[in-house]
Order: C-alpha cells, then structure tokens, then sequence
C-alpha cells in the first residue's frame, strides 16, 4: 500500500466511513421497523404484574415489588425503570428497549472511538461494529435481553472508568457498578473485580470498601426468600460429563458464528474454542504484568497510555465474560447435543467475547506490520458474518414482529390473545394469568388501529391449506401477487361472529432479493395457525380468509376455507374468555 496521504489513503479513509456507518443504520432501519408497543410472556410478569400490583401502593411497597426475584435474578433497574415510566404516563414498551438501545450506541462509539485512538485509522473500527451490531440476539423485539446487554455496558464503562485516577472517575465507577448490580445477577461478579482493580493499584482504602461490598451486597442480595430458580437442562448425550460441559461452554461463547442450520453447531463450538484460548491468553498476559513482588499494575495516568487502558478494560471483560459462561454452563448444563441450545440473549457474550478479542489483537499489534492485514481479515470475516446472521435470523424476526402486531390487532377486536409466536401459545397460557390479560387494557395501551380506510380489492388469491405437524398451514400460491418483503401483511381469519389475525411471512428467495426488499409471495408466503391456540380464545368453526396489508391498507380475499376442528385443540386449556363483548370490526365491508 502506497504511504499516507496519497489518494490511495483517501479512499480508503472513505471506504471507512462507509463501513463505519453501515452496521448501525442497517440494525436502527431493522430494529425501528421490529419495535411493538405490546407485551410478550415474561413482559406479563416484569411489566404488567408489576404495576398492576403497585397502582396505589406505598413507596415501601413499591420498593418491595420491585425487588422481588424473576427466575434466578431481581431485576431491580428494570422494573424500577417500568414503574417510573408508568407513574409518568402510560407506559410503552418500547421504552426500556430503545433506552437500553440508546446506551449500545453510547457503548459503541466510545469504544471505537478508543479503538481509533490506537490504531490512527478509523478502518480499524470496522470490524468492531460488525461484530456488534448483528442480528442473532432477539433484542430488537423483546425485553428479554435488555438485562444481560444492560450488564454487558454497564460493565464496559466501570471497567474503563476504574483504571483512571481522577475524582469523577470514583464516582462513575461506582454509578456503573450499581447498575450492574442492579442489572442482572451475574452484575454482583463487578465487585469483587473491581476490588482486585482497586488493590493492585494500590488504592487500599477503595479496595477495601468493594471488599466490604462483595460481602454484604451479595449477601442481602441472596437473602428475603431468594431460591436457586433455574435447574439442569437434560439433553441427551453420547459424550463424557467433563465433554460435554466443554462442549456447551465452548458453543455458548462461540454462538456469534452458529449461522447455519447445518454446521451452526460445529462452528460454534470451532469459534469457541478459539476464543477460550484467546482469553486464556490474554489472562497470563495480564498476570505477567503484575509486580508480584509490590502486587502492583499502575493505573492510567494519561493520553500516552490508551493502548495499555484498552488492553486492560478489554481483559477484564473478557475475564468477566468467561466467569459468567463458566456459571451459566455449570447452573444449566446436564449434557448436550448437536443442537442450538443457547437462548437468544445469552448470544451477547458470544459477541462481546469476539469483539473484545478482537479489539485486543489491535492495541497488541498496534505498532506491528501486521495490523492491516489482521484488520483486513477480521473485517472480512466480521461482514460476512453479519450478513449471514440476517440471512439466518430474518424469517424468525419477521415471524416475531408480525405476530406481536397480529396480537394487537386481535386485542383491538377481540379482547383476547392468540399469544404468538404460535409455538409458545400453551406454554404462555400456562404462566400468564387470566387476571394479568383482563387488566391489560385498564392499565397499558396497545398500538391504535389505523386510521386511513381499508380497501378490498376485487380480484382474489389462490392458496392451499395443509396439515403440517402441530399447525394448520395456508400457503399462497398466486406468483402473480408481489409484496415487499419487509411489509407488515397478515392473514386475517374472518366469520359472521369474530375476526382474527395471523402473521404472514413470506420467506425469502436469496440474498438478491434482501437488496431489493422484496421477495415474491409465491408458494413460500404462509401463514401458519397453531393448534396450541386455546380453544376460547379461538373458536371452532369456518372462517373465510383474507390477506391483510397494513402498509397499503387493503384487504384481499383468498379463495378457500379455513376450518378450526374441535380435536385440534381438544388437549388445550380450558380457559375462560376474556371479555366476550366484540368491538366493532374495522376490517368489515
């Protein structure tokens, strides 16, 4: 490469930029379009139980509530933070999640910002962002991981901050450990780390109150009727206990790259394994630092130490990443199998791991010949990473994002909840109470309808209907009716008494077709009805069918019949309606 300043260098500085900015306005543009302002299984418990629960009470109640244990942790900032909003206005719950979104962005421009700072080029930065700002993890649509990402960020900036000697650095160092520990259970692991930080910089006095805090904090924490939730996941297994707990622990720090039905598993637990020596290397580097005459690793002191700050806060969090995937191993696993078995959220210490891994390859090389080509290759492989997590992921998140906006259109008409994804629908009715759902509308809001008239469109649209396992599955099968592939269309299941919406999903034909934003519906356009789906709330009978699209706002019949048989859901609950008063239907003609 031609030395700096030529007009080789110029361009690219711009390629850079570009690929600065790509990552996060393709995960804002993806993200923005998912958000739902409408609730999803644990969102019962931590949001509507809870300020159902707190309307009227007093602060010592409140405070009660909030600190109660979900599962195997007290998510104290969340369900501080929802009632907060509540008691504001009516609460949205899109509000944790773009907050929490918010603080990504914040994380990760403070972190490429450092990256630049090192490097002296802003290419560097780039496989960075790529790493983080892929598409595997469920955040987008669910609060599900905004407690673990919480921790994650809250973690970056006390681990950054506690390396720095100045006054207001104490003080943010404690504010982000507060957080973490408020966070998540897994945040109580910041103190004790902060105290090691803390005495071998030789701040003693410092070091000794995170001590006094490791002991007391966790020991509050674990008291009031806090129980051990979560138990062993059985899988079945060929392998030894030892490689098995291996095996698992590798595929949950490897799962970034599990973007494949076919081999997802195998690279998995290939990018794992790797990781766990790249962490385990930069442990023993840290440990060889250390004075171990004086105990001693100085602080930061200046601009001229940002290398060493980097590699520091990065050790550190891999240091921390690795704890918690040792714990979450040792609590879940019982065996494994050649299968995904790392829920969504948990996938975010797969992409710190690799991200942090990365970013301490760049200040260890920072002066070497070899940088570029290591961030030539990182970059590569960082991109086509994301694109594969997209290709791997859209189906699910459309199916995800649909369903919960089919679910507010079936409250609108109905009262009631289908509870999508479909496959989830017994389980949810099992742990979400009938009062939770009765409440709903008394307490939060759901998207209105919309407002510009429906148009029905005279011509009509050829489909099969099909048994497929445990679901009735209506596949369109006219090629000659187009819609986008990222518009919000639904099948709508319509008779004299009811109306009823589905998601429709029209799976995607090739990578081409992501570019251009439309797949054709044709034989992969359907929509599947659960028979999980309670009876009560779905009613036996006839429906004719239509297909719905909300963008266009038109409404299209399909030229068969829909028929929900007794059988089909004869295992199911038995449940009451909700309410049994119908709202007028909008949809009508």
């Amino acid at each position: 490469m031609k030395r700096w300043g030529t007009p080789l260098h110029h361009y690219v500085r711009y390629i850079a930029y570009l690929l600065v900015i790509t990552p996060i306005l393709l995960y804002s543009y993806v993200f923005l379009k998912s958000l739902v302002n409408f609730p999803f299984y644990d969102d019962f418990f931590w949001y509507n139980k809870l300020i159902l629960r707190a309307e009227g009470q007093p602060l010592l109640t409140k405070l009660a509530l909030i600190t109660e244990q979900h599962s195997d942790h007290r998510l104290i900032l969340l369900k501080g933070l929802a009632l907060l909003l509540s008691s504001i206005g009516t609460f949205d719950f899109r509000a944790p999640i773009l907050l929490t979104n918010c603080l990504f962005l914040l994380f990760s421009i403070h972190l490429i910002v450092h990256v630049y700072h090192v490097s002296k080029h802003w290419f560097f930065t780039v496989p960075c962002l790529f790493i983080l700002y892929q598409f595997i993890p469920y955040t987008v649509v669910f609060s599900y991981g905004l407690q673990t990402l919480g921790v994650l960020l809250f973690l970056y900036f006390a681990l950054y901050y506690v390396w720095l000697t100045s006054r207001w650095s104490y003080g943010l160092t404690a504010l982000m450990a507060l957080l973490c520990v408020l966070s998540n259970t897994n945040g109580l692991l910041v103190l004790p780390i902060l105290a090691l930080v803390y005495f071998l910089t030789h701040r003693y006095q410092v070091a000794a109150l995170y001590i006094s805090l490791t002991v007391l904090i966790p020991a509050v924490y674990f008291s009031f009727g806090y129980q051990w939730n979560a138990g062993a996941v059985q899988y079945t297994s060929h392998f030894s206990k030892p490689v098995n707990t291996y095996l698992f622990l590798a595929e949950l720090i490897g799962t970034w790259a599990n973007l494949s039905h076919a081999f997802g598993y195998a690279m998995a637990v290939t990018v794992g394994t790797l990781l766990l020596l790249l962490i385990a290397w930069s442990l023993v580097g840290f440990v060889r630092s250390v004075n171990w005459r004086s105990l001693y690793v100085p602080p930061v002191t200046g601009a001229s130490d940002t290398a060493r700050h980097l590699i520091l806060t990065a050790t550190f969090m891999l240091g921390f990443i690795l704890l918690t995937c040792l714990l979450l191993s040792y609590k879940r696993f019982a065996g494994t199998e050649h299968t995904n078995n790392v829920v969504p959220h948990y996938r975010q210490y797969s992409m710190f791991a690799l991200c942090f891994c990365y970013v301490l390859g760049v200040a260890k090389i920072a002066q070497s010949r070899w940088l570029w080509s290591y961030a030539v290759i990182c970059a590569v492989l960082s991109i086509t990473g994301n694109i594969a997590s997209y290709l791997y992921i859209h189906d699910s998140l459309r199916q995800y994002t649909l369903a919960l906006r089919a679910d507010v259109y079936n409250w609108q008409h109905n009262q009631s909840f289908l509870f999508f994804p479909h496959v989830e629908g017994e389980v949810a009715w099992q742990t979400v109470t009938t009062e939770m759902a009765t409440n709903y509308q008394k307490h939060l809001i759901v998207e209105p309808p919309p407002t510009k008239p429906v148009h029905l469109i005279s011509s009509s649209l050829s489909a099969t209907v099909c048994q497929r396992d445990h679901e009735q599955v209506i596949t369109l099968t006219d090629p000659a009716t187009p819609h986008s592939y990222l518009s919000n269309v639904f099948l709508v299941l319509k008779n004299q008494q009811a109306t009823y919406f589905f998601p429709f999903v029209n799976t995607l034909n090739s990578p081409r077709t992501i570019l251009k934003q439309a797949a054709l519906v044709s034989s992969y356009g359907q929509s599947a009805i659960s028979h999980y789906i309670c009876k009560d709330f779905l009613p036996c009978g006839s429906y004719q069918p239509f297909l719905y699209n909300e963008d266009l706002h038109t409404l299209q019949r399909i030229n068969t019949t829909v028929t929900i048989f007794p059988e089909a859901n004869s295992q199911r609950h038995n449940r009451k309606k909700v309410i049994n008063k119908q709202i007028p239907i909008a949809l009508n003609q």
